[in-house]
């Protein structure tokens, strides 16, 4: 179960924990469906202190039909990703 995007009105949020009710309703759906819960990689910190566990994020790019010097471009994109951003996101624990 995926629930990246909790919307509410900012100026109500503080004072009716309307974020928190979110959360807590996802949590309760996933729990009673026996269902993993993804709140996506936001707020690692923030995460980590309610015992959220780390987990590495993907996203795919379908780019066989690109025109070749475009494709170069998310070839590269990746490469950096994978042998810079990865490395230092897991020494900061990002």
């Amino acid at each position: 179960m995926i629930g990246s995007v909790v919307g509410h009105q900012p100026e109500l949020s503080k004072r009716l924990g309307l974020y928190r009710m979110g959360v807590s309703l996802l949590m309760r759906r996933a729990a009673e469906r026996s269902l993993p819960l993804n709140l996506s990689s936001g707020s690692g910190r923030f995460k980590s202190k309610r015992d959220a566990v780390p987990v590495a994020e993907h996203e795919w790019y379908f780019v066989s039909h690109l025109p070749r010097r475009i494709r170069f471009s998310w070839h590269l994109v990746a490469f950096a990703y994978e042998r810079l951003a990865r490395p230092l996101y897991q020494v900061l624990h990002i």
